[in-house]
């Protein structure tokens, strides 16, 4: 059973919490509406609707986040070319490890506080 409807019945039984509780129910319960579209879409594989403008930032961040290489099963690269003239630091690879960050110092056997 899902979430939503778990919350929807203990309000018909009168099961509700008072006080900052019941805000947050209503919080929840108000989330899980809104995204009960994406839900079904990633569990039951139903399309999600989408607009254009939604669909061009997915792909924008796929560019941007793609490492080595991009592919397409139409061939199309006219996107990607778009994106990467207009935004050419993500010509770089992205960062993504502690190691490129200089946060983590890589230890080598032959350091004596190894």
């Amino acid at each position: 059973m899902r979430t939503i409807e778990l919350v929807r019945r203990a309000k018909a039984a009168g099961v509700y919490p008072l006080g900052r509780e019941a805000d947050q129910l209503d919080v929840m319960e108000t989330l899980i509406d809104r995204n009960m579209g994406f839900y079904d879409a990633v569990t039951s594989g139903i399309p999600l609707p989408s607009t254009l403008e939604n669909i061009e930032n997915l792909n924008y961040l796929q560019v941007m986040f793609s490492h080595e290489s991009i592919f397409s099963d139409r061939r199309d690269f006219a996107f990607a070319r778009k994106v990467l003239h207009n935004t050419p630091q993500y010509q770089e690879t992205l960062k993504t490890s502690l190691f490129e960050f200089g946060i983590v110092r890589r230890r080598i056997r032959s350091d004596p506080t190894y």
